[in-house]
C-alpha cells in the first residue's frame, strides 16, 4: 500500500514540474537550495556555463495544516426582489429611480396613471348610493312591519290574558256547581255503574242460559230418537220369538239389539237429566242477574226523591244551574284555547318580522360597501409601487408610458448588495464530504481581501454539464460574512471550503516522510552537508501534505524535501542561482492548495500547483 501512495506521489510530481516554472528571483526568495561547487555525475563545473546542484528543503514550523476543496462562482445578492405591480392595464406616469439608485424598503419606485380607477371609483359611489337609498326604504319598511307585527301580538297577548281570566273564573263557578251536586253525582255514578254492571251480568246469564237450552233441546232430541229405536228394537225381538222357525242365532241378535237400544235409551236420558240439571242452573242465574238488572234501572230511572236516580242529579243540577254554568266554563276554555292560538301566530308573525327587519339592516349595512370599490381602491394604492426590501436597483425593466400586466410585469429588479453570496457547484467526488454550515476563505481577483463565510445551501440533485458529458455537478451556495467585502454582483471569487484542519503542528510534503528499514516512518533532518534520519509518527493528511510529530523534531530544523536523496538533489543551478535549462525540474509560487498556513512552505521548489487559494488553506481543488 505505502509503494502505491509513493507512487501516485511521484506521478504527481511529475504533473507538476511541467507546470511549476516561475523567474529565478522567486526562486531566491523562496527557496533554501545547498549549492554544491563540485561536478555531479559529469556535470560541468567551469568554463561557459558553471553548474551547482540544489537539494530541496522545507524549514520545520509549527503550523495549521486544512484539508479543503477548492471552488470557484459568480457574487450573487442573497436576496433579490422584483419590482412589480398588482395593478393590470393601467400606464406608468413615472419612474423615480435609476440603476444603481441605493433605495430604502418602502421608498417610491414608480407611479402608475389613476385616472381610469378614480373614474370607475366614482361610477361604483354612485351605483352604492343607489343601493343605500334603495336598502334604507327596505328597511324603513321592515321597521313599520315589524312595529305593526309588535302591536298585534300585544292586543293578542292582552286577549289571551283576558280569556284566562275568564276561564278562571267560570272554573270557580263550576267547581262551586259541581260541589253542590257532587252528592247526588256520585250517588247517580254509583247507580249507573251498579245498572251498567247488572246489565252485563244480565247479558251474560241470557247467553248462557241460551246455550244449555240448547244443549237441552239437542240431547231431549236424542233421547226421542233412542226411545223410537228401542221401541222398533223390542218389537223386532218380540216378532223372532214369536216365529218357531226363527233360529237361535236370529234370536240371539234380536236379543241383542233389545239390549243395545235399551242402553243407549238409558245413556241418552241420562245426558238428558245433566242438560236439564245445567238448564236450570242457567235459569237461576238469568233470574238473579234479571232481577239484579230491574234493580239497577229502577234505580236510575227513578223519580227524583230516588237517590242515584238521573232525576235527582237532574233536579240537584237545575237547582245548582249547573248546566248553564258548565257551558260558560266550556265556552271559556274554548276562548282562551283560540286566543292562544292566535298570540301564538301574532308572536311567530312578530318574530318573522324582526328577522326580515334585521337581514333589511344588513342589507342597509353592506349596501355601504362593495368588494368591488375595496379592490379599486386597493388598485389606487397600488399605483404607487414601492420597495420591498432594502438595496440597489440593478434594473431597469419599464418605461413612461408602458402598460402593466399585473404580477407578470417587473418595473425593476432591487438586490441587496451588501449581503451578498456565491453562486456554484461542486464536484460529484467533493459533494459527500462537504456539508452545510462548514467555514469558506473567499477571495477575489478584484480585491485582494480574503474573506469569510459558510456553505448555506447544496443541491441535492446532480446536474450535467450537457448532452453526452459524463461529468456531474451539485449546485450550491456559500455566504459571505458580513457587508465589508469590496465586492460587487456578477464578479467572480473563488472559495476554499475547509473540510477539516488541526492547529500548531509540523507539516511536510508527502515525499519528505520515508521508511527506515524496521519499517518506521522516518524524515531527513540537516546536519551540517548530511541529513539524518529522524522518526516520525504521521497524523492528518492532505493532497500533498502530512502532518508528522516526534520528540525530536523542533521548530527550524531543515527538513529534506523528498526522502528520496536521489530525487531531492535533481535540481540544477547554474552559478548565480538561475535554473540550469533543460534540467528537468521547476516549481513555483502560484496557485497553491493543500498549503499548511503559517508561513511554512516548502523551500526547494517542491510546490504543488493544483488551482484555488494564493497562499491561503490548501486544498483539493
Amino acid at each position: 500500500m505505502e509503494k502505491e501512495k509513493s507512487l501516485l506521489r511521484n506521478i504527481k510530481s511529475k504533473i507538476k514540474v511541467k507546470k511549476l516554472i516561475v523567474p529565478a528571483v522567486v526562486l531566491a526568495v523562496a527557496a533554501g537550495v545547498i549549492f554544491v561547487r563540485e561536478g555531479r555525475d559529469g556535470m560541468p563545473t567551469g568554463g561557459d556555463m558553471p553548474m551547482t546542484m540544489g537539494v530541496r528543503t522545507t524549514v520545520l514550523q509549527l503550523s495549521t495544516l486544512t484539508d479543503s476543496v477548492s471552488v470557484t462562482g459568480t457574487v450573487e445578492s442573497t436576496q433579490t426582489v422584483n419590482v412589480t405591480s398588482t395593478v393590470t392595464g393601467a400606464a406608468i406616469s413615472e419612474i423615480l429611480v435609476q440603476a444603481g439608485d441605493k433605495v430604502s424598503a418602502g421608498d417610491v419606485i414608480a407611479k402608475l396613471d389613476t385616472a381610469d380607477i378614480l373614474e370607475n371609483i366614482e361610477k361604483v359611489k354612485e351605483k352604492l348610493t343607489d343601493n343605500i337609498t334603495r336598502a334604507q326604504e327596505k328597511y324603513d319598511r321592515a321597521v313599520t312591519d315589524m312595529n305593526e307585527a309588535y302591536d298585534a301580538a300585544a292586543d293578542a297577548e292582552e286577549e289571551y290574558n283576558t280569556a284566562v281570566y275568564w276561564q278562571n273564573v267560570c272554573n270557580t263557578n263550576f267547581e262551586a256547581a259541581k260541589a253542590a251536586v257532587s252528592m247526588q253525582q256520585t250517588a247517580y255514578n254509583t247507580a249507573a255503574a251498579e245498572l251498567t254492571a247488572a246489565t252485563n251480568d244480565k247479558n251474560n246469564a241470557t247467553a248462557r242460559y241460551n246455550t244449555a237450552f240448547a244443549e237441552w233441546q239437542s240431547r231431549d232430541s236424542v233421547k226421542t230418537n233412542e226411545q223410537a229405536a228401542l221401541e222398533a228394537a223390542q218389537t223386532e225381538y218380540e216378532s223372532v220369538m214369536a216365529d218357531r222357525e226363527a233360529t237361535e242365532e236370529a234370536k240371539t241378535a234380536a236379543q241383542t239389539a233389545l239390549d243395545d237400544a235399551t242402553t243407549r235409551l238409558a245413556n241418552a236420558e241420562a245426558s238428558l237429566a245433566n242438560a236439564q240439571t245445567a238448564l236450570d242452573t242457567a235459569a237461576a242465574a238469568l233470574q238473579t242477574a234479571t232481577e239484579r238488572y230491574d234493580v239497577a234501572q229502577g234505580v236510575v230511572n227513578g223519580d227524583e226523591n230516588t237517590t242515584g236516580s238521573k232525576a235527582s242529579l237532574d233536579a240537584a243540577k237545575q237547582n245548582a244551574d249547573y248546566n248553564k254554568i258548565e257551558s260558560e266554563y266550556n265556552n271559556a276554555v274554548r276562548l282562551r284555547e283560540n286566543a292562544r292560538t292566535t298570540l301564538d301566530n301574532k308572536e311567530k308573525a312578530y318574530s318573522n318580522a324582526v328577522t326580515a327587519c334585521e337581514n333589511a339592516k344588513d342589507s342597509l349595512e353592506n349596501a355601504s360597501t362593495s368588494d368591488e370599490l375595496e379592490r379599486l381602491y386597493e388598485d389606487y394604492n397600488d399605483c404607487i409601487i414601492t420597495a420591498a426590501i432594502s438595496g440597489t436597483v440593478t434594473k431597469i425593466n419599464a418605461q413612461v408610458g408602458d402598460v402593466t400586466g399585473g404580477n407578470n410585469s417587473v418595473i425593476a429588479v432591487i438586490e441587496d448588495t451588501e449581503n451578498l453570496k456565491i453562486s456554484t457547484s461542486f464536484q460529484e467526488y467533493d459533494v459527500q464530504d462537504i456539508k452545510i454550515g462548514m467555514k469558506c476563505v473567499i477571495t477575489s481577483d478584484a480585491n485582494d481581501k480574503q474573506l469569510s463565510g459558510y456553505v448555506s445551501q447544496i443541491s441535492p440533485v446532480a446536474s450535467t454539464a450537457g448532452m453526452g458529458s459524463s461529468d456531474v455537478t451539485f449546485s450550491g451556495e456559500i455566504t459571505i460574512n458580513g457587508t465589508d467585502h469590496g465586492l460587487l454582483i456578477g464578479m467572480n471569487a473563488k472559495a476554499e471550503v475547509i473540510l477539516s484542519s488541526t492547529d500548531d503542528v509540523y507539516v511536510v510534503p508527502y515525499d519528505a516522510v520515508g521508511t527506515n528499514e524496521s519499517g518506521e516512518k522516518v524524515v531527513y533532518v540537516q546536519n551540517g552537508e548530511d541529513f539524518d534520519p529522524v522518526v516520525v509518527t504521521t497524523g492528518m493528511e492532505t493532497d500533498y501534505y502530512i502532518e508528522i510529530s516526534s520528540s525530536e523534531l523542533k521548530e527550524g530544523m531543515v527538513i529534506r524535501s523528498s526522502a528520496d536523496a536521489d530525487r531531492s538533489e535533481s535540481m540544477v543551478f547554474t552559478e548565480d542561482g538561475e535554473e540550469a535549462e533543460n534540467s528537468g525540474m521547476g516549481f513555483g509560487m502560484g496557485g497553491m492548495t493543500g498549503m499548511p498556513s503559517g508561513g511554512n512552505m516548502p523551500q526547494g521548489g517542491n510546490m504543488p500547483d493544483r488551482g484555488g487559494m494564493q497562499g491561503g488553506p490548501g486544498g483539493r481543488g
